[in-house]
């Protein structure tokens, strides 16, 4: 299913810092692929399959009522994604093995046309994040593997999300109600 767009406003915040942060100081209208939901939001058709996009960064942040997923990437923008809640068991795409998950929730973003590596090496800091926040415990990545990348976001419980992609950067953005 291809999720609509819709163009929607940005509030502006007074700490600057904390926008920056969190990477989206430089959107003023990004565009809403999701409404609030536990359903899936997929769209194949943001960039050609015979090209890719680097992710750059994955950073979270809590915000007031949700916790914030921010992926950055370069090169042609944001990749085709799929995000939904799974059950266990997760495994790596390369090797097959489990991936131990925390909490009660987990909710997959994959990439189609994504790659984290350059040259042989990483071009992402972390692969694995442990931020403690209020719904958001762990987020690991599980496949970076022929043009496609996989994380599993590990929640106290699969509450609502919804899912933005900005630009200049650009970015795609789930963020989790608390």
């Amino acid at each position: 299913m291809i999720m609509a767009f819709a163009a929607v406003s940005i509030t502006a915040c007074s700490n600057k810092e904390e926008e920056n942060r969190a990477g989206v100081q430089q959107a003023a209208s990004p565009d809403t692929l999701s409404s609030w939901t536990t359903g899936i939001v997929h769209d194949s058709t943001r960039i050609p399959a015979d090209t890719f996009s680097i992710v750059r960064d994955v950073r979270t942040e809590s915000r007031q009522g949700f916790d914030r997923i921010v992926i950055q990437f370069s090169g042609r923008g944001i990749p085709g994604f799929h995000i939904e809640y799974v059950d266990e068991p997760v495994h790596e795409c390369g090797s097959g093995r489990p991936v131990e998950l925390e909490g009660n929730g987990w909710l997959m973003i994959k990439f189609l046309s994504a790659r984290m590596h350059e040259a042989g090496q990483s071009a992402v800091p972390r692969r694995i994040l442990k931020p403690q926040l209020p719904v958001l415990l762990r987020l690991t990545t599980v496949c970076d593997f022929e043009n496609y990348v996989a994380w599993i976001a590990s929640v106290k419980i699969p509450n609502r999300f919804q899912v933005l992609a900005l630009d200049n950067p650009p970015r795609l953005v789930v963020d989790i109600r608390h």
